[in-house]
């Protein structure tokens, strides 16, 4: 329940990625609604082979990252079902702090 607890602020509200950015290396660089910065790395998700590394191992194609309703989310086609997208709770959570 720890977890669970810090993703939410003093007002119970979610706290949410506000602003991406890509990085080197296969990384998102994620600033949040409760102020903190975090840095998350996509390169497990890559490395783990198939349709979504085969999308996102071109940095072009991974510098696209944007934010829809609080997820992070590359869309290569013109059909919304076909986004490749995180949640907002695993951006969270397993994302390192980022001392800028």
């Amino acid at each position: 329940m720890q977890k669970y607890s810090m993703y939410y602020d003093g007002t119970k509200d979610l706290t949410r990625a506000v602003k991406v950015e890509t990085l080197d290396g296969y990384r998102l660089r994620l600033f949040f609604s409760n102020g903190e910065i975090k840095i998350y790395n996509v390169a497990p998700l890559i490395e783990k082979g198939g349709y979504i590394a085969e999308q996102l191992k071109n940095m072009h194609n991974f510098s696209k990252a944007k934010l829809i309703k609080r997820r992070v989310v590359w869309n290569f086609t013109k059909e919304p079902l076909d986004d490749i997208d995180i949640c907002p709770e695993v951006l969270y959570w397993d994302s390192i702090s980022d001392k800028i």
